[in-house]
Formats: structure tokens, sequence, C-alpha cells
């Protein structure tokens, strides 16, 4: 039935598709006029000749999709105009994902709590992000084990940021297990920042304050036990 819809030729310039399962085929048609897609539970191909082109594509949302490296980096290639990538759910499937990208603003990698070991990332590579604004990434303690942050330059949020990462790189500083050593260091354009903790760690804290000296806004939660607090606090 999908696939009769998408081959009518009523339908024209499609700009969005939101498809649980695996995306019809002649939804393709459509890589010149779609600005977002969502995909979730399917295996995405490894190899597809020739590859489609997304010259609008703005934002990708994908949840429990299996999907190779290459297959990923490929498509990532294929988007010249990508402002927003999310990767959730329990498995990716990908062990490490390296972006270069000149148009992404925001980057999302969102697991469940019940993730699996073997659809983990394991680390994440910010290669050349000049125009990412954002790198959120709620439910850390599930992975990716290490994070680096080469180049981005106008990085303006980055959260969660917790004891479930191993090794996190911020230009040349290293916080092995949140503690910073290599200094100095800093990203004078965070503004937002957002730390998690199994208990509080002020020396934590003020190595991470080190690093962002224009920091306006701080998030702190601390589990204790089955105890959760989130405080908020505001630098001036």
């Amino acid at each position: 039935m999908a696939d009769g819809w998408l081959r009518s030729g009523a339908l024209t310039a499609l700009d969005g598709v939101a498809q649980p399962h695996p995306l019809p085929l002649p939804a393709l048609r459509f890589a010149p006029t779609l600005r977002v897609v969502k995909l979730g539970w399917c295996d995405f191909p490894s190899g597809m000749a020739p590859r489609p082109h997304f010259p609008r594509l703005k934002q990708i949302t994908l949840s429990d999709v299996s999907i190779s490296e290459d297959a990923i980096h490929g498509a990532l290639s294929c988007c010249p105009a990508l402002e927003s990538l999310l990767l959730e759910g329990k498995s990716f499937g990908v062990r490490r994902l390296r972006i270069a990208s000149q148009t992404l603003r925001s980057l999302g990698l969102c697991y469940s709590w019940n993730a699996r070991d073997d659809g983990r990332l394991q680390e994440v590579v910010i290669v050349d992000a000049p125009c990412l604004q954002r790198l959120l990434t709620p439910y850390l303690n599930n992975g990716p084990a290490t994070i680096r942050v080469i180049a981005a330059p106008k990085m303006e949020a980055l959260g969660w940021i917790s004891d479930g990462i191993s090794e996190l790189h911020l230009g040349t500083t290293y916080f092995p297990k949140t503690t910073a050593v290599n200094m100095p260091s800093s990203m004078p354009t965070v503004k937002v920042l957002a730390l998690v903790s199994d208990g509080p760690n002020l020396d934590a804290v003020v190595d991470f304050l080190k690093c962002v000296p224009c920091l306006e806004t701080l998030y702190i939660t601390v589990s204790i036990s089955l105890f959760v607090s989130l405080t908020r606090c505001r630098i001036e």
C-alpha cells in the first residue's frame, strides 16, 4: 500500500517522511525535495548504487536501526544541507561515529537505559563541525565510552556529561572519568553545560568550569542510591 502511494503521480514534492519500518524504495524518488526523515526498527542498506543525493535534507532521526559505519558515513556525505542528526534507541550497530560536516548544528545521542552492549556506540569523534552548536547526550551511562571534540568552534550547549564516559577530549583537554588533565584548554563559546555524577564531586565541576569561562547555565544531576536530585545553577 505504501509503495502504491509513493509511486502515485498525484504525490509530488514530498518534503518529509516518518517511517517506523523499512523505508519503501519508491520514497527515494523524493530525494531532491526531502527535508525531514525519521526511520526506525529497520536494517539500513550498506550499499546502494547509485547512491541517492539529498540536497535539501536538514533533519535525520534514526531509532533502533541496524546500520554499518560505512553506511552512515556514506549517508551523511549525501546530505550537504544537514543540520540535525539524532540517534536514539537500544541499538545502532555502529561502534564508531566520525562527524565531519560543514552544516550540522545539532547532534543527539540518546540511548535507552537498557541498551544492548553489542549495539552501543563506543566512540564519537567530532573531527570538523564548524557550525555545530549542540552536542546532546542523555543516558550516557550506556555509552559511548569515548567522546572526542577536535573542532567545533561554535559549540554552545554540551551535556549530559556523566561518569559513564571513560574518556572525554575537548580540544587538547582530556577528562578521564570527568577529571581534567593536560590543562589548559578552553571552549569559550559554551554557554550551557550539563553534568551527571553518582555523588557530589566539586573538583570535577571546578575542572569543567575552567574549560568553559563564558558559561551562563550549569545543570548538575546527582544520583545517590535510588534518589536523583536535579540542581540548576546560573553562573553570573
